[in-house]
């Protein structure tokens, strides 16, 4: 099985500068164009695309990731085939302030899905976790969804 994710705490260090997500589109804007590279078969700089939004994150950390994405790299190919594209599969927004993208890269012989957690603490998105695996089961799993409220 493929797998890994990474956290991302919402804090920005103080005194840095990160680009802002203030829409919808510039979240998807992010998610794809980093996708675009994992497509084309250039892994790092898919995720050099996510690092600017993973300030208070460790390096180490995003280095990790990308070391586990770069290392099944031959073992994906091997099993999946060549990477055809990626879909949007869904994309719930929970009262503006949590946003969750998921997206599949397609194979040849299968997919990966891509799962990407945004927060909203005041007016723009923070990338606050992602991962990815190869679990088609989980991607038919119902998803919770918040009570309306009380009348």
């Amino acid at each position: 099985m493929v797998a890994a994710s990474i956290m991302l705490p919402a804090a920005t260090p103080s005194g840095s500068h990160a680009p802002t997500l203030r829409t919808e589109g510039d979240v998807e804007y992010l998610c794809e164009n980093a996708l675009s590279h994992i497509v084309d078969g250039d892994l790092e700089q898919g995720i050099a695309t996510l690092r600017p939004y993973a300030m208070s994150i460790s390096k180490e950390d995003v280095d990790s990731l990308e070391n586990q994405l770069v290392s099944q790299a031959t073992t994906i190919k091997e099993s999946y085939g060549e990477p055809i594209g990626f879909v949007l599969i869904s994309k719930d927004n929970l009262k503006d302030t949590i946003l969750k993208a998921v997206y599949v890269v397609k194979y040849e012989r299968h997919l990966i899905r891509w799962t990407f957690i945004f927060y909203k603490p005041y007016d723009s998105w923070i990338l606050d976790y992602f991962n990815y695996d190869d679990s088609i089961e989980a991607l038919f799993a119902p998803t919770p969804k918040v009570p309306a409220p009380a009348k």
